[in-house]
């Protein structure tokens, strides 16, 4: 079995081809849902990345995990972050036989949790924010 998290900040769903936008935007996506599960209604927990994500790591809710702030508008503060001892998907995957690995650009932010990078075999950062980034540096 394989498991695809493929997660996307800002990302309009009306404008991927798998949505239903006429236009062949997202070939590759496009392709991944054919085969995939496509989730047609989502909520998220948060209006900010950081505690949304938080919680698609943990399964659980901000209020739960105490991340329910965008953590580099406040860079004192300790009180939000997610403990060690608390399990993230990749480690919970990888314990169970999973090969896990990332790519994503979050080194570049001036907070950058540590907590999104627990767990993973493998983890890459291209260098450089995704949208200064041209397509073939990205795929190489």
């Amino acid at each position: 079995m394989r498991i695809y998290l493929i997660a996307i900040d800002t990302l309009r769903a009306d404008h991927l081809h798998c949505y239903g936008y006429p236009r062949m935007t997202s070939p590759n996506l496009d392709e991944l849902a054919a085969d995939g599960t496509v989730f047609e209604y989502c909520i998220t927990p948060a209006s900010h990345t950081l505690p949304t994500f938080t919680s698609v790591m943990t399964g659980q809710h901000p209020f739960e995990h105490n991340v329910v702030a965008t953590l580099h508008c406040f860079p004192n503060n300790t009180v939000s972050l997610l403990p060690d001892e608390t399990p993230v998907l990749a480690e919970i995957l990888a314990q169970t036989g999973f090969d896990t690995f990332a790519v994503d650009n979050l080194f570049n932010f001036a907070f950058h949790p540590k907590w999104f990078v627990r767990g993973y075999h493998e983890y890459i950062n291209p260098g450089g924010f995704a949208g200064q980034m041209i397509a073939e540096v990205l795929n190489a």
